[in-house]
């Protein structure tokens, strides 16, 4: 197109575009059952009795009172002495019951006309208009919100619904009565309030009632009741109904009684003690629930049986305390029935059936009676979140606990799994099919007094490479056509005895079997007798195989000691003084202490007893000829104080002594020639060697060590060749190993671990040299259930096909990984994108054979991953991360391979990430620093909390994408602070994410991106982060620059970062958009120059104006867009807000390559912006925050000199720009293509009918571009 504009016209439009912009204002600012009287009796004691619902919610309930008692319970061990609350926390629920006030005669009634004469905007009660005691009747009302303040009785008409409406029991409220209440919420939030619509919240308040109501909630972040800091109130008799949120979540509520409800919800937990934070619920740190009664209630959900959201009743191990009563519910269709992590807990006369997940019942606390239950069970089909279909009727994992009483009904899955020590399994009724009838796997468990009725089923199943040991099976009745009992594997010390069975089938009645072939440990020391198999008594061994040489109290004498006081003597100057002489205060453990005990003179004094008092026991023993007397040590290595006393006879004074000993290891020299010295055939330790000092010497080929007792390995120069260390016991120390695994081709020859840590604490894995080569997966240290561990000082190399994992951990907490230096080299195929992988457990990582877990988006190199992993310490190490791909994959269509330093995964919390030096390097498309992830996506009530990542070197360098730090999904309240970040690619960067998160703390980072396309820092769906005094900059190859870019993102805090200018873009794009044109129009005469680029506004991105035609410059540049949905579009722009709400943007720095910053600011909401600026050095004054009002329309962009802000409701206040320029102007869109006057006295004076410099530089420089296009409009425009 040809410009045929003549100059007249053009001249007149110009006057008339002089005279409407004179006239502008510099601003434009626009802005349902009965109570039950006798509930107050119930109270927690050796005895607890629940009181029967009067409603018939359901037909499961069963209509007699129930009530237990000691007699119902196991009490033949010593355990279980305070298995419940303790009586003084019976007493305050007792006391704490009072009847509620009576309703006052003449209600005051609540209705959409009188609520503001008793509440304000936001809710709450008005001064003067309500009184402790009144009672207000509200009828049909909706989207208002109730802050009781007051002890009040609110009730509602019969038939009256509170609609979007939410009732807060704040301090001041205990005592309330809520009585005959129907709440039906279908919102999220009332407009202007910031509550989210729950149906009850009860808040710092306590003595509460809500009785005969219904709770209807159906959005996300809204709970039918929620309870914080919540104490002693009582929910009873309710219809509680929530959606997408838990019914009743609770923290630091302790000693209410929720009973007689029937509870639904969508597909969440329903009562649920939780330490996870969502909408207005947020834990309460350092507090946990405690106490609380949790009977009679029916629960089920409408769709949760498959879903991993939904446990009926989780009690919470970092939110729950002792003492809590779950009993009497009748529980359908949830992924876990009732998951127990709080101590002290009883589990009584549950009836439950229809779950989906992993277990009916788990409990995984401590000192907890399950007891009295009915579970129905069945295997499902493998879903998302049950991959390999097993619904366990009761697992238990924690110790001394009490499975005891219930009748179990489970087909295809075990009915009962205990992996738990100490455990009492009695008294139980079992129907299975096709599965085990117990399986355990842990020491000291008692299997008594059962009835196992089995089809193709096995009655006990004891199958471990892991040390059990003393397991007693006795007195239980098996019927089955499979063997009734089954030892295989490291099973030792075992006792059965006086069984009946009853066996169809060709199956051995009593199995001991080894492990596997590879494996081929196989039971020992264990007594088989006085059984009766199908009317007959066998004995398989001798009732003596079981008898053990323990050492008693520390030693290993024949006298064993005593907790008597000791005969001092009497003292005389008639008799002859002694003394006891100590030989040596150090000793081996297992060698003996040696005392002399002599007269005055140095005579030795013969047949004297001599007493040892050590850890408050008294050991006796007898002097010889030579007046010396031994006691041999066999306590832990460590210092003692021990007393040594001799109590003096008629002829002899007593005497006494006090010392420190000193407990040492023994040492042994372990070479490849005497290695089976120490170990077994299967590379277990062999007993007589615990508590060793074991000193490797040499070269060690093909070994496998199974530390399976306490032991100190060290290292002398020593070498494992294709050897593996797997630590199964506590208090093991590995240091100073070189090990060097090779890949020899083979799954079955191959080792995918160098260190195994296996469910253990309290182990030092330190100074150790690692070289790990893999056929397919390979993780350097493995560490798995472990907690209180040290990997420290260790040298890791991981080179696998498949997965590649430097140090991982896997639901291990409290551990510390400090000053390692890992180099992980990933795969070097191309593969594409699997939403699932599968990584192995702490079993297949040993056995080729064995199924892994499914870990769903996991990428396959990492440097240092935990899953599921809390409280550690990850700090000093060097990390470096690279691939054997050794050329660019165009990504996403041939390759997704990803590498990462450092990440959290999946209910990961409380980790300090800090000084680490993270390097990651390769031709991988995909390539991250340090991150966090929450949740796999939609796992909504999954979370990873107070992770922080803090004073960590991070460099990312890669040839397509390259992010420094991420906080994912579901990740909250995450610290990044102090990091130094850079970041470099040939496509696109992004310094800091933050995706999906909320809470987060980003502050004193120095963050720098270097590629074409760049993002500092990236805010996507990411709420409540605080964004500040961070340095930002990107590099020569930057083309498009976003500096702080927020989406969909709300109530952020972004301020006193300092930014770069944009200017120094412009040269570079003018270069290579002529470069990338001349290719694709080699004819052409056009030439881009740095006039062509400007902005239309300044809230609009950059573009390319030639010859009146605009170009999009991300088009001129070539870009190809990354295939995410969740992407920012790429401009040119320093601050950037679309979709948010209520995010600030103030006291922000825009450098200039001198460092000068000038002042500017403004503020918007809604929308619409003003500004007015000063120079922050305080010597100019500023003009003009924004001359183009462009922000006004509704829901529009708003925007602020000097930074380029896009905002739906912003707040936007002082940020600064530098330039070149001793004087200060705003960098809008004019300063990235027009010379400013320099001068700041012509920066204050030009002025004509209002305007300022800036608004006469841009007319005249329109007249000389009107005057060039006349002149040029011959020319040929741009095709």
């Amino acid at each position: 197109m040809t410009n045929k504009m003549k100059l007249p016209s053009i001249l007149a439009l110009i006057v008339i575009l002089f005279l409407s912009l004179s006239a502008v204002s510099a601003s434009d600012v626009g802005d349902c059952i009965t109570d039950l009287t006798n509930s107050s009796d119930s109270a927690i004691d050796d005895t607890i009795a629940i009181p029967d619902s009067s409603n018939d919610l359901t037909s499961g309930f069963d209509d007699s009172n129930h009530e237990i008692t000691d007699n119902d319970l196991i009490t033949d061990t010593n355990d279980l002495d305070d298995e419940i609350a303790s009586s003084k926390e019976s007493e305050k629920i007792g006391s704490s019951n009072e009847e509620p006030d009576t309703l006052s005669a003449e209600p005051i009634v609540i209705d959409s006309s009188s609520y503001s004469q008793y509440f304000d905007s936001n809710g709450k009660i008005k001064s003067g208009t309500l009184k402790d005691g009144d009672t207000i009747k509200i009828k049909s009302i909706s989207d208002r919100i109730f802050t009781i303040d007051k002890r009040l009785n609110i009730i509602c008409d019969d038939g009256a619904t509170l609609s979007n409406c939410l009732i807060r029991l704040v301090k001041g409220s205990s005592g309330s009565v809520l009585d005959n209440l129907r709440i039906v919420n279908t919102k999220e939030k009332i407009t202007g309030s910031n509550y989210y619509l729950s149906g009850i919240s009860i808040i710092d308040s306590s003595n509460n009632t809500i009785r005969n109501s219904i709770i209807n909630v159906s959005v996300h972040k809204c709970f039918a009741i929620m309870m914080s800091n919540a104490s002693y109130n009582r929910i009873i008799n309710n219809t509680i109904i929530s959606g997408l949120s838990s019914t009743i979540p609770m923290t630091a509520s302790s000693y209410n009684e929720i009973r007689d409800n029937y509870l639904e919800s969508e597909y969440t937990n329903m009562v649920y003690q939780s330490a996870y934070g969502n909408g207005d619920f947020m834990p309460i740190e350092d507090e946990v629930c405690s106490g609380n009664i949790i009977a009679n209630n029916y629960l089920k959900s409408r769709n949760g049986t498959y879903n991993s959201y939904c446990y009926a009743i989780y009690l919470m191990q970092t939110a729950s305390g002792n003492g809590a009563v779950i009993a009497n519910n009748t529980i359908e269709n949830a992924f876990y029935g009732v998951i127990v992590e709080a101590p002290n807990t009883l589990i009584y006369n549950n009836t439950i059936s229809s779950i989906g997940g992993p277990a009916a019942v788990l409990a995984s606390g401590n000192n907890i009676i399950v007891s009295g239950n009915n579970i129905s069970t069945e295997h499902t089909d493998v879903h998302d979140w049950n991959d390999d279909g097993n619904v366990v009727a009761i697992q238990n994992t924690g110790k001394n606990n009490v499975i005891a009483n219930n009748t179990l009904r489970s087909v295809g899955s075990d009915s009962i799994l205990n992996t738990g020590e100490n455990a009492v399994i009695a008294n139980n009724t079992i129907y299975t099919e096709s599965a085990n009838g117990i399986n355990t796997t842990k020491s000291n468990v008692k299997i008594e007094n059962n009835t196992i009725v089995g089809v193709n089923s096995t009655g006990v199943m004891i199958f471990t490479s892991r040390l059990a040991e003393n397991i007693t099976i006795r007195n239980n009745d098996f019927e089955s056509d499979k063997s009734a009992i089954v030892l295989r594997g490291n099973v030792s010390y075992t006792l059965v005895c006086d069984n009946r069975i009853s066996i169809s089938g060709d199956s051995d009645a009593i199995a001991v079997l080894k492990y596997t072939n590879r494996n081929p440990i196989t039971p020992s020391h264990n007594a088989i007798y006085n059984n009766t198999i199908n009317g007959q008594v066998v004995n398989m061994t001798d009732p003596s195989e079981i008898e053990r040489n323990d050492t008693d109290n520390g030693t290993g004498n024949d006298t064993n000691g005593t907790g008597g006081d000791i005969d001092n003597g009497t003292y005389s100057d008639s008799k002859v003084n002694t003394t006891i002489t100590v030989a040596d205060t150090s000793i081996i453990k297992g060698n003996e202490l040696v005392v002399f005990l002599k007269d005055k003179n140095g005579n030795p004094i013969s047949g004297a007893n001599i007493t040892f008092t050590l850890l408050n026991m008294n050991y006796l023993k007898t002097t010889d000829g030579e007046g010396k007397a031994s006691l041999q040590i066999n306590a832990n290595i460590g210092n003692y104080a021990m007393n040594i006393s001799y109590a003096g006879d008629d002829i002899y004074n007593p005497c006494k002594v006090s010392t420190n000993i000193s407990v040492l290891r023994n040492q042994f020299i372990v070479t490849e020639d005497n290695f089976y010295t120490c170990f077994d055939d299967n590379g277990y330790l062999k007993s007589e060697y615990e508590d060793y000092e074991l000193i490797f010497k040499g070269s060690f080929n093909d070994k496998r060590i199974i530390l399976n007792r306490q032991v100190y390995l060290k290292s002398d120069g020593a070498k494992l060749l294709d050897s593996v260390i797997k630590i199964e016991s506590d208090n093991v120390v590995v240091d100073g190993f070189n090990i060097i695994n090779s890949n020899p081709g083979n799954a079955a020859d191959n080792h995918r671990f160098a260190i195994l840590l296996d469910n253990v604490k309290n182990v030092n894995v330190t100074n150790n040299n690692i070289q790990l080569e893999s056929y397919d997966n390979g993780y350097g240290i493995y560490v798995s259930e472990s907690s209180n561990c040290n990997i420290l000082n260790n040298s890791v190399k991981t080179k696998a096909n498949a997965l590649t994992f430097g140090i991982m951990l896997y639901d291990s907490n409290n551990n510390s990984l400090r000053n390692n230096n890992i180099l992980v080299n990933g795969t070097s195929k191309p593969h594409l994108y699997d939403s699932t992988i599968k990584v192995d457990s702490s079993i297949s990582v040993d056995d080729y054979e064995a199924e892994g877990m499914v870990i769903p988006e996991v990428y396959k190199t990492y440097g240092i991953i935990l899953f599921y992993s809390s409280s550690n310490d990850i700090g000093y190490n060097k990390v470096s991360a690279t691939s054997g791909v050794d050329k660019y994959y165009t990504a996403v269509k041939e390759s997704t391979n990803s590498i990462v330093g450092i990440d959290l995964y999946y209910e990961s919390n409380n980790n300090k990430v800090h000084h680490n030096n993270v390097n990651v390097t390769a031709k991988d498309p995909y390539l991250y620093g340090l991150g966090v992830l929450g949740a796999e996506t939609g796992k909504r009530d999954q979370v990873a909390a107070n992770n922080s990542f803090t004073d960590n070197l991070i460099n990312v360098n890669g040839t397509y994408y390259a992010a420094g730090i991420i906080a994912g999904y579901n990740s909250i309240n995450t610290t990044m602070a102090r990091n130094k970040i850079h970041c470099q690619s040939n496509n696109v960067s992004y310094g800091a994410i933050l995706e999906g998160a909320d809470d987060t703390k980003f502050y004193k980072n120095n963050v720098s991106c270097n590629s074409r396309i760049n993002y500092l820092v990236e805010g996507y769906d990411a709420d409540n982060s605080r964004i500040y005094d961070n340095h930002i900059d990107y590099g020569d190859k930057a083309l498009v620059v976003r500096a702080v870019a927020l989406y969909n993102s709300n109530n952020n805090r972004v301020t006193n970062n300092s930014v770069p200018s944009l200017k120094p873009l412009i040269p570079r794009i003018v270069k290579e958009i002529n470069r990338i044109w001349e290719l694709k129009y080699p004819d052409s005469p056009v030439v881009f120059t740095e006039e062509d680029i400007i902005y239309n506004s300044s809230n609009s991105p950059m573009i390319v104006r030639k010859n009146g035609t605009d170009y999009n410059i991300l088009d001129l540049l070539d870009y190809e867009p990354t295939s995410h949905p969740d992407v920012i579009p790429p401009e040119n722009q320093l601050f950037d807000d679309i979709g948010g709400k209520n995010n600030t943007f103030e006291n922000n720095n825009v450098r200039d390559s001198d460092g000068g910053s000038s002042g500017g600011s403004g503020s918007g909401s809604g929308g619409s912006n003003s500004g007015n600026g000063s120079n922050s050095g305080g010597s100019n004054s500023g003009s003009n925050g924004n001359g183009n009002g462009n922000g006004n329309n509704s829901g529009g962009y708003s925007t602020v000199d000097g930074t380029g802000i896009k905002s739906n409701s912003t707040v936007m206040d002082g940020n600064t720009v530098g330039t070149s320029s001793s004087a200060p102007v705003t960098e809008s869109a004019t300063a990235y293509n027009l010379d400013v006057d320099e001068d700041p006295a012509a920066t204050l004076s030009l002025s004509l009918g209002g305007m300022n410099a800036p608004v006469l530089i841009i007319l005249i420089l329109l007249i000389l571009a009107c005057a060039a296009e006349l002149i040029k409009r011959s020319k040929r425009d741009i095709k």
